[in-house]
């Protein structure tokens, strides 16, 4: 069985399309399971759906970065703001992706909303990590439904079929 945490981060003014990449990713589970018969568990944790909590000052994000490390990949979804703790969330991602902890990173952006503070963000992570990230602009969410799909796709065939078969163990002997 091949398992995979993968984590949305985004603002709550694009919660919506964090629905829209939950609904995808059980839709890509599904497909492998039932259509291809292939082994894959896709985990994705939500903080909507925790138990209400009470946290001390300045430990809001610590849930959410818990689960970016140990996330295999992380999709990050950017309206017109880049709010803290997303910031925070996206930057560790990165990090762990270009230290090798991390299989891949997706980062879309609203290009409606593209402007200064997403410069300003992305200059700050290419300062901090040495990568530069390659975006995908979206207009609407149907459109951001295509390109999550073709970023997940060729990723989770990889994960499910093709990794899969480097780990079977080649018949050993002669011809039957």
């Amino acid at each position: 069985m091949i398992e995979l945490d993968v984590f949305v981060s985004c603002g709550a003014e694009v919660a919506d399309l964090r629905d829209i990449a939950a609904r995808a990713l059980a839709g890509l589970e599904r497909a492998f399971l039932r259509g291809l018969d292939a082994p894959l568990v896709i985990r994705y944790w939500d903080y909507r759906d925790e138990p209400p909590a009470v946290v001390a000052h300045g430990e809001f994000s610590a849930q959410s970065l818990r689960m970016v490390d140990s996330a295999s990949a992380v999709i990050g979804i950017l309206g017109a703001t880049v709010p803290t703790v997303t910031s925070q969330e996206l930057l560790r991602a990165i990090e762990r992706y270009a230290s090798g902890q991390a299989d891949n990173v997706w980062l879309f952006l609203a290009s409606a909303t593209k402007g200064d503070v997403h410069r300003n963000f992305l200059r700050k992570v290419q300062r901090k990590t040495k990568m530069t990230v390659l975006y995908q602009e979206f207009d609407g969410q149907v459109d951001f439904q295509e390109k999550l799909f073709v970023a997940l796709i060729p990723y989770m065939v990889r994960k499910a079929i093709l990794d899969r078969q480097t780990l079977i163990p080649a018949a050993s002997g002669g011809v039957v």
